[in-house]
């Protein structure tokens, strides 16, 4: 078990504080919290069978072209649709036409940590992200993903977070949702 605090890390290297590296959205049922206030009720547990370096479920890990980020990163999912806006004459507002949906945003964030030994940079790790981002696009295997059918991102920006005494690598990934499209040619 390494000695380096993953959520320390995260909280240092994006400035967020989160009480738990893997997270997943959770409506509760209706009077649930009010049952387990009361203590009628056990803290309902989600079970995963995979644990994160903390010993905390993974329960989206990531991977892009095969290749799992180290460290189930943190993955931020926007997304938008296109409206054209046309004002009118003598009316107030604008009338909004429904156009399209655009791509979605994706943003990953994690932190690269040497496992096999604290101390080294994670240069291996280091490598392998910055070459799946320069090849521009890759396939992305990630459950949360799933939900938005995302297969394929496109890599606009990837940023090595620089910070000042330590030998771990926090990284941000920008990409954008990506679908590949058969052109013909025509003469």
């Amino acid at each position: 078990m390494p000695t380096i605090n993953l959520l320390d890390a995260y909280q240092q290297a994006f400035g967020g504080a989160y009480d738990r590296i893997s997270t997943v959205p959770f409506v509760p049922p209706s009077g649930l919290i009010s049952d387990m206030l009361n203590g009628t009720k056990e803290t309902p547990t989600i079970v995963t069978d995979r644990k994160s370096l903390l010993g905390t479920p993974m329960h989206f890990p990531c991977k892009l072209d095969g290749y799992e980020l180290p460290n189930e990163p943190l993955i931020r999912v926007t997304g938008q649709n296109r409206i054209v806006r046309t004002p009118l004459d003598g009316k107030n507002g604008t009338f909004k036409e429904f156009f399209s949906v655009d791509d979605y945003e994706v943003v990953i964030r994690g932190v690269a940590i040497n496992e096999q030994n604290e101390d080294m940079y994670p240069e291996t790790i280091v490598r392998k992200i910055r070459e799946i981002c320069e090849a521009g696009s890759a396939e992305v295997t990630c459950k949360l993903l799933s939900f938005f059918n995302i297969k394929r991102l496109a890599f606009e920006k990837h940023d090595f977070i620089p910070l000042e005494g330590v030998i771990w690598q926090p990284f941000e990934i920008k990409c954008w949702s990506d679908e590949p499209y058969e052109l013909e040619l025509k003469q």
